[in-house]
């Protein structure tokens, strides 16, 4: 499917066909004799076939049957694993606290590849990992050079990625991240390819790497972890492009700002004159209305994931005051009346 490129709509169709369907109800009824790898390999490749739209009491099987043998996970099996809920967004908080719990045991045997995947997910979901960072701290602490030979394999794609996992994961001020900020600091200059043009090789993980800079100027100055003022420049303009680029309003945006024109104030729609780009706005006030729409949460529960609160965090941190409007609420409300009822609600502590 990969090599074949399948667009998501091509993937479901080939989910539901008579023969995968069989191959797949197959597969759910092996995992209680499964081995952990097999385990985490029908994970991976439900995700693989089916996305986020599909799978959802499958995958709460999957989740019962890893959590019965997740002490024999290695690496390898928590990072597919874990990427794969994540790549659903499907939520079973009982599974990562017990591969939270398990990876702390085996820290020392993480490949790049697994540590970086292992690191998105839980950002992803915005699950706990302290055990895990605990561990890694006591790794750089007792072996110095670990860090070195750790990140020295790593590409700039995958450190940037590491960088903002940590970011959503608020572990800025662990020792191990130091080593990871020093090492991309140190490595500054070979992520501009042009330095006049100020163009950077891995452009699609410079948003990532812009957020983590952003969270140490706005969260944890104290620490004085700088990346360089070329990358700065580097990283500040491809991130004004990508909230540019970014703006889409949703029905339900669109609804909620025909609305705002009855409380009289100006509301300005799709700012991106914030640290983010704001669903709507009181510029003067500083005051954001953020409509959070499915992509928002895990898919089987409300739980907003990690990009949507690492976004509430830092606007906070800048000194914007965030109103959240989840659709589900604003689903349930029958009416233009009852919804502008609603908005005021919403509104009254604040304007």
């Amino acid at each position: 499917m990969d090599q074949a490129s399948m667009s998501k709509s091509e993937r479901l169709a080939f989910a539901r066909r008579k023969e995968m369907v069989k191959l797949q109800n197959a597969a759910i009824k092996a995992l209680p004799k499964s081995s952990v790898q097999g385990i985490s390999n029908i994970a991976w490749a439900l995700s693989k076939i089916g996305g986020s739209a599909i799978y959802f009491g499958e995958m709460d099987i999957v989740a019962k049957a890893a959590s019965d043998c997740v002490e024999e996970f290695k690496p390898q099996n928590l990072a597919n694993t874990a990427g794969a809920f994540a790549s659903m967004q499907h939520l079973s908080s009982p599974l990562f606290s017990s591969m939270s719990q398990q990876a702390s045991l085996v820290a020392a045997d993480f490949q790049p590849r697994e540590l970086v995947q292992f690191l998105w997910a839980f950002a992803c979901m915005n699950h706990p990992l302290d055990a895990f960072f605990d561990s890694l701290d006591s790794l750089v602490q007792k072996e110095s050079s670990m860090n070195t030979s750790l990140f020295k394999n790593l590409s700039q794609q995958q450190l940037a990625s590491i960088a903002w996992s940590c970011t959503v994961l608020a572990q800025l001020e662990r020792p191990w991240f130091a080593h990871l900020w020093t090492t991309l600091a140190d490595h500054a200059d070979s992520w501009v390819i042009d330095v006049d043009d100020r163009q950077v090789k891995g452009a699609r993980h410079l948003s990532q790497l812009y957020q983590t800079n952003l969270s140490l100027q706005l969260e944890y100055p104290n620490l004085n972890l700088s990346i360089g003022s070329e990358l700065e420049r580097v990283l500040s303009e491809a991130w004004q492009k990508e909230k540019v680029n970014s703006k889409c309003s949703s029905i339900h945006h669109k609804e909620v700002d025909r609305l705002l024109v009855g409380t009289g104030r100006d509301w300005v729609c799709e700012y991106t004159g914030a640290e983010y780009s704001v669903d709507l706005a009181l510029v003067e006030s500083k005051i954001a209305l953020e409509i959070d729409g499915p992509t928002h949460f895990a898919r089987n529960a409300d739980v907003l994931l990690g990009h949507t609160v690492l976004k509430r965090r830092l606007l906070s941190a800048s000194g914007w005051t965030v109103i959240p409007l989840p659709y589900q609420e604003w689903q349930e409300l029958r009416g233009e009346q009852e919804r502008m009822q609603y908005l005021h609600q919403v509104l009254h502590d604040y304007l």
